[in-house]
Protein backbone atom coordinates (compact mmCIF):
# COMPACT_ATOMS: atom_id res chain seq x y z
CA UNK A 1 0.00 0.00 0.00
CA UNK A 2 1.17 3.43 -0.53
CA UNK A 3 0.28 6.37 1.53
CA UNK A 4 -2.60 7.54 -0.06
CA UNK A 5 -3.97 3.75 -0.22
CA UNK A 6 -4.16 3.78 3.43
CA UNK A 7 -6.67 6.88 3.27
CA UNK A 8 -8.52 5.24 -0.14
CA UNK A 9 -9.15 1.56 1.63
CA UNK A 10 -9.50 2.35 4.88
CA UNK A 11 -12.96 1.15 5.09
CA UNK A 12 -11.96 -2.33 3.38
CA UNK A 13 -9.08 -2.34 6.11
CA UNK A 14 -11.25 -1.77 8.79
CA UNK A 15 -9.26 1.40 9.86
CA UNK A 16 -11.69 3.74 10.81
CA UNK A 17 -10.19 6.53 13.50
CA UNK A 18 -8.11 8.75 11.63
CA UNK A 19 -4.97 8.22 14.23
CA UNK A 20 -5.03 4.83 13.23
CA UNK A 21 -4.71 5.15 9.79
CA UNK A 22 -1.73 8.26 10.50
CA UNK A 23 0.26 5.31 12.23
CA UNK A 24 -0.57 2.96 9.37
CA UNK A 25 1.06 6.05 6.71
CA UNK A 26 4.05 6.50 9.20
CA UNK A 27 5.26 3.09 9.85
CA UNK A 28 3.98 0.61 7.01
CA UNK A 29 4.69 2.66 3.51
CA UNK A 30 7.12 2.34 1.65
CA UNK A 31 8.44 6.23 2.26
CA UNK A 32 7.26 5.88 6.23
CA UNK A 33 9.74 7.87 8.49
CA UNK A 34 8.77 5.25 11.30
CA UNK A 35 8.02 8.29 13.84
CA UNK A 36 5.30 7.00 15.47
CA UNK A 37 5.53 9.21 18.56
CA UNK A 38 5.13 12.14 16.10
CA UNK A 39 2.35 10.46 14.10
CA UNK A 40 0.06 10.38 17.57
CA UNK A 41 1.62 13.31 18.54
CA UNK A 42 3.62 12.47 21.23
CA UNK A 43 6.81 13.84 19.82
CA UNK A 44 6.87 17.03 22.24
CA UNK A 45 5.55 15.49 25.54
CA UNK A 46 7.70 13.06 25.15
CA UNK A 47 10.54 15.27 24.49
CA UNK A 48 12.10 16.37 28.14
CA UNK A 49 15.33 14.47 28.21
CA UNK A 50 17.65 17.74 27.62
CA UNK A 51 15.47 19.18 30.48
CA UNK A 52 15.52 16.38 32.57
CA UNK A 53 19.52 16.17 32.08
CA UNK A 54 19.69 20.08 32.98
CA UNK A 55 17.82 19.65 36.50
CA UNK A 56 19.56 16.08 37.02
CA UNK A 57 23.01 18.07 37.03
CA UNK A 58 21.98 21.04 39.03
CA UNK A 59 20.60 18.57 41.87
CA UNK A 60 24.36 16.85 41.47
CA UNK A 61 26.03 20.21 41.96
CA UNK A 62 23.68 20.85 44.68
CA UNK A 63 24.20 17.51 45.90
CA UNK A 64 28.37 18.24 46.47
CA UNK A 65 28.01 21.46 48.93
CA UNK A 66 27.30 21.25 52.44
CA UNK A 67 23.77 21.71 53.48
CA UNK A 68 24.49 23.84 56.90
CA UNK A 69 28.64 25.52 57.15
CA UNK A 70 30.59 24.00 59.57
CA UNK A 71 30.15 26.61 61.66
CA UNK A 72 26.72 26.21 62.02
CA UNK A 73 27.18 22.27 62.68
CA UNK A 74 29.11 23.12 66.08
CA UNK A 75 26.79 25.54 67.03
CA UNK A 76 23.90 23.04 66.74
CA UNK A 77 26.68 20.44 68.38
CA UNK A 78 26.94 22.52 71.22
CA UNK A 79 23.53 23.73 71.90
CA UNK A 80 22.17 19.96 71.45
CA UNK A 81 24.47 18.94 74.36
CA UNK A 82 23.87 21.87 76.31
CA UNK A 83 19.52 22.09 76.27
CA UNK A 84 19.41 18.15 74.30
CA UNK A 85 18.17 16.87 78.25
CA UNK A 86 15.69 19.32 78.72
CA UNK A 87 13.65 17.34 75.66
CA UNK A 88 11.07 14.80 76.99
CA UNK A 89 9.44 12.32 75.03
CA UNK A 90 6.00 12.65 74.98
CA UNK A 91 4.00 9.81 73.28
CA UNK A 92 0.78 9.50 72.22
CA UNK A 93 0.26 5.75 74.12
CA UNK A 94 1.99 4.88 77.35
CA UNK A 95 4.67 3.03 77.37
CA UNK A 96 5.15 -0.75 78.25
CA UNK A 97 7.13 -1.56 81.46
CA UNK A 98 9.24 -3.49 79.30
CA UNK A 99 9.91 -0.48 76.52
CA UNK A 100 10.15 1.81 79.28
CA UNK A 101 14.03 1.45 80.48
CA UNK A 102 15.18 1.10 77.20
CA UNK A 103 13.94 4.83 76.74
CA UNK A 104 15.75 6.24 79.46
CA UNK A 105 19.16 7.58 78.07
CA UNK A 106 18.03 6.94 74.38
CA UNK A 107 19.23 10.30 71.53
CA UNK A 108 15.60 10.31 71.02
Amino acid sequence: LTYNGFVEYAPQLHLYDPGTIIMAQTCLTPNATGDLAGAIGLDVALHFHANFTAQHDLLGAQYDSPVVSEVQLEELLMLTSEFGGLLQLRPTLPLTPSGAPRMVGSSL
